[in-house]
């Protein structure tokens, strides 16, 4: 009785951390999915009857729907390639910083105020292309974390138990003062490499209790 609560315990701690992984997987693709709901309808000058209203509208918001459109373009491209980076989203993001920069600018030499939001049916708050680039990368970022997580959760699940099954058949588990497992978050580093969520026990005597193994 006492062996199979062992077992059991171990097991649906490893259960509840897969589960973490897919719930974390699922809100960030609901969240992907709202952004990709926003648009760019226009580009908004103020005064609307600005004497060089149509001068500015034409120079500065013509030139910034083609900057954004080629850094959306350039970031499209080198995220086809594959792989999990989010670089080309932080570089497009910074380049559209630059270029909301230089549209208020812009405006500025006409006498006016111009801004450029995207907006979505869905949400309450436009914002601006940078913000909406920020805001993707950092659930894509999320959602890589999680699902690298959750594609090695079986092998975890596996070690486990072959863990437990030696510690068992060796007869080395301490009843008395079982192994405390604790679930680690997946986190990011400060150069960038994702570290999986994993579960992990107090440092004891016996190996056998280790998640990896002896």
């Amino acid at each position: 009785m006492r062996k199979a609560l062992v077992i059991a315990s171990a097991v649906l701690l490893a259960g509840c951390a897969g589960a973490q992984f897919r719930d974390s997987m699922e809100a960030s693709k609901k969240r992907l999915d709202e952004l990709s709901q926003y648009q760019l309808n226009s580009v908004s000058i103020s005064p609307s009857e600005h004497p060089g209203a149509d001068d500015a509208m034409s120079y500065c918001g013509g030139g910034f729907i083609r900057i954004r459109a080629n850094v959306l373009e350039e970031m499209d491209g080198r995220l086809s390639e594959g792989g999990t980076s989010t670089a080309p989203i932080l570089t497009a993001k910074r380049k559209m910083e630059d270029a909301e920069a230089w549209l208020a600018n812009c405006a500025k030499r006409y006498g006016a105020r111009m801004w450029a939001m995207m907006e979505s049916s869905g949400a309450a708050q436009p914002m601006k292309t940078s913000e909406w680039l920020r805001q993707n990368r950092l659930e894509l970022m999320d959602y890589h974390v999680a699902a690298q997580g959750f594609s090695n959760h079986q092998e975890r699940m596996r070690g486990l138990q072959a863990a437990i099954g030696m510690g068992l058949a060796s007869g080395s588990l301490n009843y008395g003062q079982p192994p405390r497992h604790q679930y680690i978050k997946p986190y990011l580093r400060e150069d960038g490499t994702i570290v999986e969520g994993h579960l992990r026990t107090a440092p004891n005597d016996s190996c056998f209790d280790n998640l990896s193994g002896c």
